[in-house]
């Protein structure tokens, strides 16, 4: 009876979740024999450093000062496995991966102020570059073994509704849980849905509450602005006892893609910083390897840490640095169930 009804949520969690057919192509940003010096290495960064990172590609996650010229993505597709409705298949992939990203704003969905918490008259601004993010994500999770799920655009309703299946639907048979949120964001942590703004515990929450994964590694991926603040910058030299009960709070880590108070940085081409520097280190992990969780997020910070200053609109230069929020009791370590390349 209880497969039966996680049969059937799974198929109405495949049914609201966007066809990954229809997103944008994306390079194999891993270079496989490029040296290992502790930067990013993607085409995409190669060619923004190399170009310069004209003013005009770059922009911020934040409310813009002024309105930014927009660049069209592309519109080619790249070949996707079909989406699984068969929930004994899913469960013997044993990871599950939820992306939901924004690009489109309704009329309705209005900036909110840093300073009072309250809501402007201005529009939210449309994410161009966002289409890329999902497309990276989704490579680069499904080649780690997860079982991807997009949801593209949703209104504050649907994404509740597809919340609320998550929060009761069983995943006793899930060992790792992961969700990627990309949009627009504020101060306190607010995040931009399509019609209107929610808060990041919308989305922790719903996890944190299916009891099914209690003790089980819940990793969040937040790219998004915290803020309108620029980061300052420094001229620098080169058991086995189970327990009964269990942390409401624990087995959380939480990844933002800057500190509070301040700009997430987004090229308008190829995507965010932030997710781009997150693939390309995840994208190196082999199935042999033994890198702990922490480790190679550190090194997701570092590479983007130590990317060139980018000349942003009327801002002057501005570098970026992810943080990592993390009440994890075990060590997990994330590798593809095999080496393979893209074909």
């Amino acid at each position: 009876m209880l497969e039966d009804t996680n049969a059937e949520l799974w198929k109405e969690l495949t049914e609201k979740s966007y066809d990954p057919s229809k997103l944008p192509e994306v390079e194999d940003e891993y270079d496989e024999g490029a040296e290992v010096d502790g930067f990013l290495r993607s085409n995409s960064f190669k060619k923004a450093q190399e170009s310069g990172c004209k003013k005009t590609d770059t922009t911020t996650d934040a409310q813009p000062p002024s309105s930014s010229k927009t660049i069209k993505p592309s519109s080619a597709t790249f070949t996707y496995t079909k989406r699984e409705y068969d929930w004994k298949k899913v469960k013997e992939s044993k990871k599950i991966f939820l992306i939901f990203g924004i690009e489109h704003f309704d009329k309705s969905c209005v900036w909110i102020d840093d300073k009072t918490g309250k809501r402007t008259k201005t529009v939210v601004n449309k994410r161009d570059g966002a289409k890329e993010d999902i497309a990276r994500l989704t490579k680069t999770m499904v080649r780690l073994g997860f079982e991807v799920r997009i949801y593209h655009n949703p209104s504050k309703y649907v994404a509740e509704d597809i919340l609320k299946i998550f929060k009761k639907i069983d995943l006793s048979n899930i060992e790792v849980f992961g969700m990627a949120i990309s949009s627009h964001g504020s101060a306190n942590n607010i995040i931009y849905l399509k019609d209107t703004h929610t808060d990041l515990n919308f989305f922790v929450d719903p996890i944190k509450s299916n009891i099914t994964l209690a003790a089980k590694p819940k990793l969040f991926f937040v790219n998004a602005c915290r803020g309108k603040g620029i980061g300052k910058t420094h001229l620098v030299a080169q058991g086995n006892t189970v327990q009964k009960r269990w942390p409401y709070d624990a087995d959380c880590l939480i990844h933002f893609s800057t500190i509070e108070k301040q700009v997430s940085l987004r090229d308008r081409k190829t995507g965010s910083y932030f997710v781009s520097a997150l693939c390309d280190v995840f994208d190196q992990l082999k199935s042999t390897n033994q890198r702990d969780i922490h480790e190679v997020l550190a090194e997701v910070n570092r590479n983007v840490a130590r990317l060139d200053p980018t000349p942003i609109e009327d801002r002057g230069e501005v570098l970026q640095i992810p943080v990592i929020q993390s009440t994890l009791t075990t060590f997990l370590y994330l590798a593809p169930p095999f080496d393979w390349t893209y074909v």
